[in-house]
């Protein structure tokens, strides 16, 4: 019995929330690297400068880290 429309649809779904979430917060580090500078405009030239500076820059809590996930609504309502 071949699977039916509805659950292909909901599977399509599904792997591309899951992709979107699990890839943005590279996405959301590549555009900072990108743009060059942190918010305070001193330059940005590694993975480990947008951690510290933009991510981290009050100390290490959850709240920080979903920093990465800042506009991910968005892009799950686009797809």
């Amino acid at each position: 019995m071949p699977p039916s429309d509805f659950s292909v649809a909901l599977a399509g779904s599904v792997s591309s929330a899951f992709s979107t979430v699990s890839v943005y917060p590279l996405d959301t580090i590549k555009t900072h690297l990108n743009k060059g500078l942190d918010p305070e405009g001193k330059p940005i030239h590694s993975v480990d400068d947008v951690l510290q500076r933009v991510v981290f820059r009050d100390g290490y809590s959850v709240r920080n880290l979903f920093s990465l996930y800042a506009g991910v609504r968005a892009k799950m309502l686009m797809s």
